[in-house]
């Protein structure tokens, strides 16, 4: 018998609770957020609970949820004549988690779990994966962490907020490769629950994705008679944090005026701007490191993936810096218009290719000067007219005007970009972003749009990928 057709085992007496309780098990065959617990109880010295064996199946109470109304339902078989469901979801806790339930009207059969109790001092990691120098492998440096091990330390005579916690070496790691290691600005941060009081950080973490790689820690799962073994270990998970900053920390000057420093007001410094707490933002991050960051205090919105090898950056005196490590490609159907109201630099590692299906104009209120390091060569299909309004000098060792024949300027190469899913298109470029769907999107075949194939000297043009052609799992093909 499965767990949701059980008989609640419990007598409550008609009294609706609430009643403290375990999470004995979060496995809901209907997907609906209902768990499995049992019943705790005070003992008799009152600040400790002891078990009482009573088992519930409790349901999920959302903070908020809604559907469109049944009776508008109709017999077409079409998105605009069904019902919609929207709302708050959040993955039931783990095993073991100290939840809240009701019963309504006293019924064992009509149990809801309203509430999360969180286990004492374990919140550190709350809401946003935070870092800290009181960490098991480096103390000269701020690391992500787990949670302080009960185990090895003990709650009396030192602040449980300054204990040793397990540096999380895949967070770790995942900084390290995007370089943001040491960057406590767009790296490690101090959004954690457990930074002040009262606390200044608002928002959510999810868990993660269970630890199954192989020799990582198993833990028992389920009740007396049907227990199995699973991972305990969770790799982290997303978070989104909205910071109000740390007042005990004020910069000293704004983000556009001067650098990061600050003045330790519980040090008895002055001299910090008010209006400046340290780490005041908001953040959304995965596990793995891709990140949207707008940072107050900074004064700074940086957009970046996991692996470092891009990111965006929009600053306080309004500089914007775009980082690729293999490319950026651009398309517009009309115009493309760039306007300096001062220099436009370009340089080019290796070659730069300018083409034009039409003219080429170039205009210079003030000198034009060109320097080639090695040969000139101009080629026109027509005249060549030089119409110069002061003096016309050159200097050679030879001068030819008439022979013999001077060598041809060659045209550019171009691609032939068409493809069953895009307009047909000559480029000079063989990465051209087009209107969606786009077969050229990396994720999609990474080996096909490589820095290599897409080098504009080589001959080959990427191949353009379809979805149907990829090896994914049928879920994920209905949903796109």
């Amino acid at each position: 018998m499965s767990r949701d057709q059980r008989t609640p085992s419990i007598d409550l007496k008609g009294n609706p609770g609430p009643y403290l309780a375990v999470v004995v098990s979060h496995l809901d065959p209907k997907y609906m957020g209902s768990i499995e617990v049992e019943l705790l109880k005070a003992t008799n010295s009152g600040n400790l609970t002891a078990r009482t064996g009573q088992l519930a199946q409790v349901r999920y109470l959302s903070p908020f949820y809604g559907v469109t109304p049944y009776k508008d339902t109709t017999n077409n078989d079409g998105y605009a004549y069904t019902q919609k469901s929207y709302g708050m979801w959040m993955v039931p806790p783990d095993i073991g988690t100290n939840v809240l339930v009701i019963f309504a009207e006293g019924n064992a059969a009509n149990g809801y779990w309203i509430g999360c109790i969180q286990d004492e001092y374990m919140n550190f990691m709350l809401p946003g994966y935070a870092s800290t120098s009181y960490n098991s492998q480096d103390r000269t440096k701020t690391l992500p962490v787990g949670e302080y091990n009960k185990k090895v330390e003990s709650a009396k005579g030192r602040d449980p907020t300054q204990y040793i916690k397990p540096a999380n070496e895949d967070s770790v790691a995942n900084l390290q490769e995007q370089g943001l290691l040491e960057d406590n600005t767009r790296g490690s941060t101090t959004s954690s629950a457990r930074r002040e009081t009262p606390s200044m950080v608002f928002g959510i973490s999810t868990p993660g994705p269970y630890d199954r790689r192989p020799g990582s820690p198993k833990s028992g799962y389920g009740t007396a008679g049907a227990v199995s073994n699973v991972p305990f270990n969770r790799l982290g998970g997303s978070s989104f944090v909205m910071d109000d900053g740390d007042a005990t920390l004020l910069r000293k000057k704004s983000a556009s005026e001067g650098p990061p420093e600050y003045a330790n007001i519980e040090g008895g410094e002055s001299g910090g701007d008010p209006t400046l707490p340290h780490n005041e933002l908001v953040r959304l991050r995965t596990r793995t490191g891709h990140q949207i960051l707008m940072h107050n205090t900074e004064d700074l919105i940086y957009i970046g993936n996991a692996k470092g090898t891009t990111w965006i950056e929009m600053t306080s005196n309004g500089k914007i810096d775009i980082y690729a490590k293999d490319s950026i490609s651009l398309h517009t159907e009309q115009d493309l218009n760039i306007t300096a109201d001062r220099d436009i630099n370009m340089h080019a590692g290796r070659d730069f290719n300018v083409k034009a299906n039409n003219n080429v104009n170039l205009e210079s209120v003030k000198n034009w000067q060109i320097y080639v390091g090695g040969d000139n060569k101009i080629t026109t299909i027509g005249n060549i007219d030089i119409n110069s309004g002061g003096n016309h000098t050159e200097t050679a060792t030879r001068i030819d005007m008439n022979g013999p024949v001077a060598q041809k300027a060659q045209p550019l190469d171009t691609f032939d970009l068409s493809g069953e899913t895009v307009t047909a298109s000559e480029s000079l470029h063989k990465r051209l972003p087009q209107h969606e769907p786009w077969p050229q999107h990396e994720n999609l075949n990474p080996a096909n749009f490589t820095f290599e194939k897409t080098d504009i000297t080589t001959a080959e043009v990427p191949t353009e990928v379809k979805l149907t052609d990829l090896n994914l799992p049928d879920t994920f093909r209905k949903s796109t």
